[in-house]
């Protein structure tokens, strides 16, 4: 996934989602307040945080 806009919500990804000779893309997003604790610990398969944009959740206030 390239190019997408999320706010809030949970990003979620089963750890065994990729296996052997596949591989994760998820590059130039914008992403605010979202949730990525359910994401697979990055490899040289599985690819989630360098060229995206990971901003806070907008105050409430």
């Amino acid at each position: 996934m390239t190019g997408s806009a999320f706010e809030g919500g949970r990003f979620e990804v089963s750890e065994g989602a990729f296996g052997e000779g596949s591989c994760m893309l998820y590059d130039s997003n914008v992403e605010r307040g979202v949730d990525r604790s359910a994401l697979p610990p990055e490899s040289a398969a599985i690819r989630h945080r360098e060229g995206n944009l990971l901003l806070p959740a907008r105050s409430t206030k």
